[in-house]
């Protein structure tokens, strides 16, 4: 489990460190495999087993504040020798118990004395709470009962393996071409290369659409198979490619900048750290886009209630706009926040003095929107289906029919300034 658990990109624990080059391979190996997960149907019942379950790469002590484990925060325990929730019971009981008394001696001595971490009495109680702390509570109980069972001499003290043989059936890989899931307690090579070159498009949904289903709409996440959908129909709109590779970015995280902006730097607004919910929907710059059209919206009484990320991110359409049409605004919408964004990234690189960043690219985000959108009705993209759809009055684009043409529908409070 810890060869599963432990990431790839990051060099492991000294024990680790020092395996032979076969098991090293061996750990590439399993890392480049999906994450495993728990795929029993039933509940895992919490017991006496407990006390000897294993601390270190337990998937099931992966939390929002330790997705991974708490392998890398407490590795001076696993230094130590603390290996089971049992022990790290035991040692609490220990460090907990008066200066110069056996069991208190025989910890700091033996154990968390030959470690810097643990020089101090009041840093090992403090870093000890701090660990279990982020424990799972039902866990922390369930093995403080089978410790005052021991202590009553009412238990046999369970062992590695009573606690390995409840977890090891239960984790595993759920196969789209098997109708059970591949179990690690009989994993083989050969299920591994089945892992490994499965179809590409069960692979993507997994890492891109499904992740991004959430972050549009937390309340009521979208399945992966909506996610490519909703791209599969943006794909098929008449437009250039160019005014559509933002938003697939935006779908795949893959905003690209001369170094990852994104990723590793604050955004050039200060307002927040730079992610794809603040590039795209948080950030002044992008908030004057979305602004503009729910402007718009609202000045046709269309918008009964706020416009969420999920309209534009998933091409939702509000009630009273055409689908087609919402599909261009949507991609026009983040094409612009897309532009703002890297306006922005490059005034900040110019030489002083540097204009007020924010007002100046929320105006160009703003405006490309709706050029973006003016291009699009030049170039007479729109389909010839969607004349009888789109009377006068529809926002964003309509139809004229004096004209025999499609128009912008672009109201003076919305106007972008020159």
């Amino acid at each position: 489990m810890g060869l599963l658990l432990w990431p790839a990109g990051q060099p492991p624990p000294g024990s680790i460190a020092q395996l032979p080059p076969p098991l090293r391979r061996l750990h590439a190996g399993l890392r480049s495999l999906p994450p495993v997960a728990d795929v029993a149907e039933q509940p895992l019942v919490l017991g006496p087993w407990c006390w000897a379950a294993p601390l270190w790469s337990n998937l099931y002590f992966c939390s929002p504040n330790f997705p991974t484990g708490i392998d890398h925060d407490f590795i001076d325990f696993s230094a130590a020798g603390v290996t089971s929730l049992g022990q790290l019971l035991h040692l609490e009981q220990a460090v907990a118990a008066a200066p110069g008394g056996a069991a208190y001696a025989l910890v700091c001595t033996t154990m968390l004395g030959r470690y810097a971490a643990f020089a101090s009495r009041f840093y090992a109680v403090e870093w000890l709470a701090a660990l279990l702390a982020a424990l799972p509570p039902a866990w922390v109980h369930a093995a403080r009962a089978a410790a005052a069972e021991l202590a009553a001499g009412l238990l046999q003290p369970p062992a590695l393996d009573d606690a390995l043989a409840m977890l090891l059936p239960r984790l595993g890989w759920a196969h789209p071409a098997l109708p059970t899931p591949l179990l690690l307690s009989s994993f083989t090579v050969r299920h591994g290369t089945s892992l490994l070159t499965s179809p590409t498009a069960t692979r993507r949904a997994a890492q891109y659409f499904t992740p991004f289903g959430l972050l549009a709409d937390a309340a009521a996440p979208a399945p992966a198979a909506v996610v490519q959908a909703v791209l599969a129909r943006l794909w098929r709109v008449r437009w250039e490619n160019c005014h559509k590779e933002p938003f697939w970015r935006l779908v795949c995280d893959a905003v690209p900048t001369a170094s990852r902006l994104h990723m590793d730097q604050p955004c050039q607004c200060g307002g927040a750290p730079a992610d794809r919910r603040h590039h795209f929907w948080t950030c002044p710059v992008a908030r004057g886009v979305v602004d503009s059209i729910a402007g718009e919206l609202t000045a046709r009484q269309l918008l009964p209630v706020p416009l969420a990320a999920a309209h534009i991110w998933l091409a939702a359409a509000p009630a009273g706009v055409h689908g087609g049409v919402w599909d261009v605004v949507s991609l026009a919408a983040v094409a612009a926040m897309d532009h703002g964004r890297r306006r922005m990234y490059a005034m900040s690189l110019a030489p002083p003095p540097v204009p007020p960043l924010v007002p100046v690219c929320l105006r160009s985000a703003r405006a490309r929107f709706w050029t973006l959108l003016t291009d699009f009705v030049a170039l007479r993209c729109a389909p010839a289906s969607w004349q009888a759809h789109l009377p006068p009055g529809h926002p964003f684009i309509y139809f004229d029919a004096a004209a025999a043409t499609f128009k912008v529908a672009l109201p003076a409070a919305a106007a972008p300034p020159l």
